[in-house]
């Protein structure tokens, strides 16, 4: 996971966060489990944000395995993931876009979700 903005001193902010969380192959993934769902991470991340925070998630990484489901912390840090959509799903708007540029993709999209608070 690649970030920008994120707290370096406790209790520090930025204006806006973008972070990406996204991986190549996803047993690449379950092998990174405790690292790549850490809720804390996750939480720092949006909680660093004063105004805008921006998170480029893989589809992939949202697929719940029997073998991420036998990982209480990572299955924490998914189900943050899900409500953070949700939220955004509920208190603001989703797009769609042809994922043009992917080799091979034909058909593959790029999901938007935009909350607001």
């Amino acid at each position: 996971m690649k970030t920008k903005g994120v707290k370096k001193d406790p209790g520090r902010e930025d204006q806006a966060v973008i972070a990406s969380y996204g991986v190549s192959d996803i047993e690449t993934a379950m092998s990174e489990a405790d690292f790549i769902y850490s809720l804390n991470r996750l939480n720092v991340t949006v909680t660093t944000a004063k105004t805008k925070c921006i998170l480029f998630i893989s589809r992939p990484l949202l697929d719940q395995s029997y073998e991420l489901m036998k990982n209480k912390g990572a299955m924490a840090g998914l189900n943050h993931m899900f409500n953070l959509r949700r939220f955004c799903e509920q208190n603001g708007d989703e797009r769609v876009f042809p994922a043009l540029f992917a080799e091979g993709g034909e058909g593959a999209e790029i999901t938007v979700y935009r909350g607001r608070v």
